[in-house]
């Protein structure tokens, strides 16, 4: 089963990038202006931090490291799995049905159902910024390279959380985008300025704090407590989201079976 899911992962990704090279100028085009768009809103922060020096504790450096996680674990949604976003799309069309008879798991189908090549974008962000973080180290790309997949794996937790609230209403797609925007927002903004309850909210509703609070935490000094905490909140969002996910599925299931259709 695992063998025939890398299968048909890499011959969608195929099939996109096929797609993409038909129509390389636009995509190019598309990739470039992602990456200075990224630029524009980190010169803004650098500005800030030029200004003040440090926001609680917190310096350019960690903002640095923070954007590179951040855009390099979007990147590798956008360009995996970011199919979860069309899934309000599908529900209200009713094109999940062929999905529900395919041997493959559906969730697995709708996810890798598109990419978007100029997410290209983040990723090379997410390098420049790394690079500009000061902690380029052995350590330092470690923990770069294992909050960048742990942060995709929040992601992709929360876009699916999100977006699984079309099951059970109609017309979600607008809440669930801005549900989505509200945590990419929260972890773009440093840890040290939620305080008290934001804090709370900041570790559970959205939980944003486990993709900027922790990795910065673990690049200046491992501790196995935050690595613990960090690896074990992901793991919990991630099966919550996928929970909701198919209690969503069979709750679409009953109604096409009482349906008719």
């Amino acid at each position: 089963m695992a063998g025939n899911m890398f299968k048909i992962f890499f011959a969608i990704q195929k099939s996109n990038l096929k797609q993409i090279f038909q129509t390389k100028a636009d995509s190019l085009v598309n990739m470039s202006m992602m990456l200075l768009n990224n630029c524009t809103y980190i010169f803004m922060w650098w500005i800030v931090f030029n200004n003040r020096g440090s926001i609680n504790g917190w310096t350019f450096q960690d903002m640095a490291f923070l954007f590179a996680i951040l855009n390099t674990s979007y990147g590798i949604y956008a360009l995996s799995c970011c199919g979860i976003q069309l899934l309000p799309q599908i529900v209200e069309q009713g094109s999940l049905d062929h999905i529900i008879t395919s041997p493959q798991p559906p969730l697995f189908l709708i996810a890798t159902s598109y990419a978007s090549f100029a997410n290209w974008g983040d990723i090379l962000t997410g390098i420049i910024m790394f690079a500009m973080s000061g902690y380029c180290s052995l350590y330092g790309f470690c923990i770069y390279i294992l909050c960048s997949l742990t942060a995709f794996s929040l992601i992709f937790s929360v876009s699916l959380a999100a977006h699984s609230l079309s099951f059970f209403a109609n017309n979600m797609e607008r809440l669930a985008h801005n549900i989505f925007l509200a945590f990419i927002t929260f972890s773009s903004q440093p840890a040290a300025i939620f305080q008290g309850l934001y804090k709370i909210i900041f570790l559970t509703l959205l939980p944003a704090g486990f993709l900027s609070l922790f990795p910065v935490r673990l690049a200046h000094s491992f501790s196995w407590a935050d690595f613990t905490v960090l690896i074990a909140g992901c793991l919990i969002f991630l099966l919550a989201s996928r929970k909701i996910f198919y209690i969503g599925l069979s709750h679409y299931e009953s109604n096409n079976m009482f349906s008719g259709h």
